[in-house]
């Protein structure tokens, strides 16, 4: 029987030295709204560039690229979404998940990654990069921006507390959005959410609880996580997206105030 040798490639590293581009691209046909002028029915580059008010020459390359990365398909000079697009990122779809991208690719975001290789000889980022510090305005980027991309998460945590059939008492540590409470509250007519975050990145989490319908039972507690004193007498707390960035020491003295935050019986949900 003959082996396979399977020769070295260069491929996977080629693959993630482009990928920045291939973010760039996707994130320039969210900026012009590409993906739902073809969902829409505008079909060739023409069609196209007038919907997105863009040239026919940039839509062309921008269109072409799309389609090698397999956001798009293109038969006979005309285009059209996948269907993972068409899901994601076309504006008239509930799953609209392209706000996402407002984050992921922001600068402040990114900046992280410039000097990584210092970073990992330090073992923590630098004092000027450190975005857990008091009121970071990155937070309330990620609070507008990252809330559809947490709403399976939201959902899920919700299936695990179970069917709604009593008064809850709900504590979201680093609340952000605030989507995970909110959620709870839409599922349970009966619950009422306390949020924990820094005040700007709350009115956020505020605005989407009264756009969402449950501002009534939705409190916020504006301060840092790690210090504020929190309130008693919570059947759940929540923990979503917040422990890894910080130490041992720090999440053990977190997670003691939000044992001493819950009823006997209270439940945590880290999710990280």
């Amino acid at each position: 029987m003959e082996s396979t040798v399977t020769m070295p490639s260069p491929e996977l590293f080629f693959d993630t030295m482009f990928a920045p581009q291939r973010a760039a691209a996707v994130k320039a046909a969210i900026d012009l709204d590409v993906f739902s002028a073809i969902a829409n029915g505008a079909r060739t580059v023409q069609e196209i560039a007038g919907r997105c008010q863009a040239s026919e020459r940039g839509i062309r390359i921008l269109c072409d690229t799309l389609t090698i990365s397999g956001f798009l398909t293109k038969s006979d000079g005309r285009y059209e979404t996948t269907a993972d697009t068409a899901m994601f990122l076309t504006k008239s779809s509930p799953a609209y998940l392209a706000s996402a991208a407002e984050f992921l690719l922001s600068p402040e975001y990114l900046r992280h990654y410039d000097s990584l290789a210092d970073t990992i000889r330090r073992g923590t980022v630098g004092p000027d990069a450190n975005s857990v510090a008091p009121e970071h305005p990155i937070w309330i980027r990620f609070a507008r921006a990252m809330m559809p991309m947490m709403m399976g998460a939201a959902h899920a945590i919700a299936e695990i507390l179970g069917p709604a059939a009593a008064p809850i008492r709900v504590l979201d540590i680093a609340a952000g959005h605030g989507g995970f409470g909110i959620v709870i509250a839409q599922r349970n007519p009966e619950a009422e959410i306390v949020a924990i975050d820094w005040a700007p990145v709350l009115t956020v989490a505020s605005e989407n609880a009264k756009a969402m319908g449950v501002a009534a039972r939705f409190r916020t507690l504006p301060g840092d996580a790690l210090t504020i004193d929190y309130p008693t007498g919570f059947d759940v707390a929540i923990l979503a997206n917040f422990l890894h960035h910080f130490d041992r020491a720090a999440c053990v003295g977190l997670l003691r105030k939000v044992a001493a935050s819950l009823k006997i019986g209270g439940a945590n949900c880290p999710l990280n």
